[in-house]
């Protein structure tokens, strides 16, 4: 991974394909050569982790704020849900997820093989050991719908690679295709091929999938809100770079809206945004973005940061570690008071990222370190919060990476217990609380205002292994 010490724009392409496509082959490289992966400590970083952390990146850069627009404030104002954890309290909830998938068996020849793009849209993983580009595809693990440990393909339209996302109850799906980098929205239980029609509103809802329209070459991320009413998305420019905003999209009329974080002067600090995601509550979000910084050299530089705003106030809070990339957030599922990210440091083979957890439902957060792995990890939460789940090398895997779950203790902010392999060959997208679908009246996708009970599962799974869908055992990093 090279350093951001340029200053122009197109520095936050170069940077996130290097996070990507550098960081997945030297994934495969270690994976193969390392046989038994090295224990790592989450605290062996440069620096004891209370001082590395600081809030606020913009410290010199005055008032900053998230611009909404009064409409869409009053719309997810309306849309406001009461956050209910799954479960009882006293079960164990089960963990389903949406996840990409490889099929090694042909080649993405003519599919966005050719790396031109940004944030790993439409650049194919790589396979070492016969370096042959694939294609990805979405899939479903849901321990209550299916008897597969693999999970089960959801879309016969090629992904970008880039997490896909879904709605509390599992009912709908959003991800970004390969080929031209457009939103895909599916009815997770139809498996339809994305819509190849005129672009529409009505994704995911009585078993139709929609194409949807993202400006000039399409879109970098996507998240759906909890209730599959809302849509954020980062644009990608007419230059093929990340967009320094995000847009929210109300599904149901089609309407969006430009989000931008601003100064005194109403103008852009950012440089560009990666990724977003929504809390369960679907009041605040969380995104990470490229800002002017300065390194602990003193050297002007460029620095992913992690942000999270609340669309009432519009405040932000801001999370930033010198000479440190800070990407891929995610919100907590059973309740919107923590979010997770990963803390990406060194160089080539030196390149490291630690696994983070935050705690913001206090002034002043409170931080901790859970493993350390190898860039991009992408984590994410179970659906009961008391797990993540992440990309790590995997020996065995034929892309040498694979879906892990480590139990984490939100109390203390610590891990709570060793990593577990749930899944070779595919990467995490998004969680929800197995059997939310057939528990619910699959109404998640279809732009409802949130006053539904398709949220967090009301099915009790049977099944006391919480957050564990694979068969292998525990293995250190």
């Amino acid at each position: 991974m090279q350093r951001l010490q340029s200053k122009k724009a197109s520095t936050c392409k170069v940077t996130r394909i290097i996070l990507l496509v550098l960081s997945l082959l030297l994934w495969q490289t270690q994976a193969m050569a390392q046989g038994d992966l090295a224990e790592v400590a989450p605290d062996q970083l440069p620096g004891q982790a209370a001082d590395l952390f600081s809030v606020d990146p913009f410290q010199s850069a005055g008032e900053i704020e998230m611009t909404i627009p009064s409409k869409l404030k009053q719309t997810i104002a309306a849309k406001v849900r009461q956050v209910t954890p799954p479960g009882d309290g006293d079960e164990a909830v089960e963990t389903a997820f949406v996840f990409l998938f490889p099929d090694l068996s042909q080649s993405s020849a003519g599919t966005g093989g050719s790396g031109s793009s940004s944030s790993g849209t439409g650049v194919g993983w790589s396979d070492a050991r016969q370096q042959q580009e694939v294609l990805w595809y979405v899939g479903l693990l849901d321990p209550t719908q299916s008897d597969s440990a693999q999970g089960v393909q959801i879309s016969q339209t090629p992904a970008a690679i880039v997490p896909p996302s879904v709605t509390s109850d599992g009912s709908m799906v959003a991800f970004v295709e390969a080929e031209a980098n457009m939103i895909c929205l599916i009815d997770a239980q139809a498996g339809e091929v994305c819509d190849e029609a005129t672009p529409g509103t009505g994704g995911g809802t009585g078993g139709q999938s929609s194409r949807q329209a993202a400006p000039a070459t399409g879109a970098v991320d996507v998240s759906l809100s909890p209730d599959g009413s809302l849509l954020a998305y980062v644009p990608l420019s007419a230059t093929e770079e990340p967009a320094d905003y995000f847009v929210i999209r109300d599904l149901a009329t089609g309407e969006e809206s430009p989000i931008q974080i601003t100064d005194e002067s109403g103008q852009s600090v950012l440089q560009a945004v990666g990724a977003v995601d929504f809390s369960d509550d679907g009041m605040k979000i969380v995104f990470d973005a490229l800002v002017p910084a300065q390194s602990e050299s003193g050297e002007a530089t460029l620095q992913w940061v992690v942000l999270v705003g609340d669309f009432n106030t519009g405040e932000l809070v801001g999370f930033g570690i010198p000479d440190m990339q800070l990407v891929n957030p995610a919100f907590s599922h059973a309740t919107s008071n923590f979010i997770t990210f990963e803390a990406v440091t060194g160089e080539g083979e030196e390149t490291a990222t630690v696994l983070v957890v935050a705690d913001i439902s206090q002034p002043e957060a409170a931080l901790g370190a859970i493993i350390q792995s190898l860039p991009p990890a992408w984590p994410g939460f179970g659906a009961d919060d008391m797990s993540l789940y992440f990309i790590a090398p995997i020996q065995d895997a034929e892309t040498g990476v694979g879906i892990v779950n480590i139990p984490v203790d939100l109390t203390t902010l610590e891990a709570a217990g060793d990593p577990v392999l749930v899944l070779p060959d595919a990467i995490f997208g998004d969680a929800y609380a197995a059997g939310g679908v057939a528990g619910g009246d699959g109404t998640g996708g279809t732009g409802s205002t949130g006053d539904d009970d398709d949220s967090t599962g009301d099915d009790d799974s049977e099944s006391d292994d919480s957050d564990d869908t694979g068969d292998s055992g525990p293995f250190s990093f």
